[in-house]
């Protein structure tokens, strides 16, 4: 089947508008411009492409070719999309001229965990997860590595705070199957908390203001909010 996309009042959660996609491979995550008129996301299993959609009419507006798998997929504040690969690089795409402006050899020793990838405020700098574990920073416009910090816990998705102060994560330990919240601060390039959480955890959001972070469980199917 292929997939279908709704738009939905955020007011009163009814559907708006519908659109069949013409696509029936895999999906990737959905992500909004800044500027909220365009929608990316993910198509394809091999030949992979960012696809564009219109975000008032739900239609497809173009193609963004990579050819790569991608790991994680994620929006600056001043509109790049960025992107890790399995096969250890960073891509900085520009989705108003559908090409690929940047690509950067991430650190070898280390392979590149699934998911995790978030922008800085000021669209300046990207933040990784690398299976060390370790949060690798990476400049944008260069390629160079700002930090490659170690921690104890394995991120699978970042937010990260409006000052651009503090990362917060959920995470998953392979060996012990336990789920997890951690805060991370950028400056002393230390986490400081983590709290250990029941799973699986399948989503992590934070507020403008940075004030609450709220946490999707996917078996009980519930967002709660993290103090």
């Amino acid at each position: 089947p292929y997939p279908l996309m709704l738009a939905v009042d955020p007011t009163t959660y009814l559907v708006t508008h519908s659109q069949n996609l013409p696509f029936n491979e895999s999906n990737g995550p959905l992500l909004v411009s800044p500027d909220g008129k365009q929608l990316y996301f993910e198509v394809g299993l091999v030949n992979q492409y960012i696809q564009v959609i219109d975000a008032a009419t739900l239609a497809p507006v173009s193609q963004i070719v990579v050819n790569e798998n991608p790991s994680a997929l994620t929006v600056t504040p001043s509109g790049l999309i960025l992107m890790t690969d399995i096969n250890n690089e960073l891509l900085v795409i520009d989705p108003q001229s559908g090409s690929i402006v940047n690509r950067f050899p991430l650190p070898s020793e280390n392979p590149v965990m699934l998911g995790a990838i978030v922008s800085s405020p000021d669209s300046t700098t990207a933040y990784v997860a690398f299976a060390g574990p370790s949060i690798l920073a990476v400049n944008i416009a260069t390629g160079a590595t700002v930090f490659d910090a170690p921690i104890g816990y394995r991120p699978i998705q970042f937010a990260i705070s409006p000052d651009g102060q503090k990362l917060y994560s959920i995470d998953y330990s392979t060996a012990s199957g336990a789920w997890s919240v951690s805060e991370f601060r950028i400056q002393t390039q230390k986490p400081v908390t983590t709290v250990s959480q029941l799973g699986p955890l399948s989503g992590l959001a934070l507020s403008h203001n940075g004030g609450s972070l709220y946490v999707l469980n996917a078996n009980e199917s519930a967002i709660v909010s993290v103090d």
